[in-house]
């Protein structure tokens, strides 16, 4: 496996000092509607957030989350983790090594059954706006075919603090490229197979 970039990639323990100081904006402790899926049993939401909206069951509650994804490595499971009636709750962490879309896809599959179940779901880092923003923006490239620049301004329309920037931007066009490389294989069977 090669490595996605010589740079190392920024770590949690960075974000998470940044997140307790002055990185930390009001923005971040909210949670913002992304993406709305019809679904059999009516619709369901992806939501984008941060940890603290992630921690608060009354909210997740209210906005009937079915899946918290938290796409973290250091955040710990919330305390209302495992209780009767809470939200499933996942720990994702983003692939460093290629190739990616193995990783993606096990995220894309866990938000997919859910939404096909009509269960809104919460993808959240500490502020929600980097990591979280990145998972999304993967998912929308995946689910509805969008190239790496086009999820990304959708999903910073919908929650302006999104910032996928950096390694975890190369991430996207990495997974872009193996999705790409994956569409000409389907494509170059199903022509041989009709030959």
């Amino acid at each position: 496996m090669s490595e996605l970039s010589s740079r190392p990639r920024a770590s949690d323990q960075f974000y998470d000092a940044l997140g307790r100081r002055a990185h930390y904006r009001p923005c971040h402790s909210t949670a913002d509607l992304i993406f709305t899926q019809n679904t059999e049993g009516g619709e369901a939401r992806i939501y984008q957030g941060g940890y603290m909206r992630a921690n608060d069951l009354a909210f997740l509650n209210e906005i009937s989350i079915g899946l918290v994804a938290n796409v973290s490595a250091n955040i710990p499971a919330p305390e209302w983790h495992g209780r009767v009636g809470a939200p499933h709750w996942c720990r994702w962490v983003a692939p460093e090594t290629r190739p990616v879309f193995p990783a993606f896809e096990q995220l894309y599959r866990l938000v997919s059954s859910s939404l096909l179940r009509s269960e809104n779901v919460l993808i959240h880092c500490r502020a929600g706006a980097h990591r979280a923003g990145t998972c999304t923006a993967a998912y929308a490239m995946m689910a509805y075919r969008l190239d790496p620049w086009e999820a990304v301004r959708r999903v910073h329309s919908r929650r302006p603090c999104t910032q996928v920037t950096g390694s975890n931007f190369m991430l996207l066009t990495v997974l872009n490229n193996e999705l790409r490389q994956r569409a000409g294989a389907s494509a170059s069977a199903a022509r041989s197979a009709c030959s």
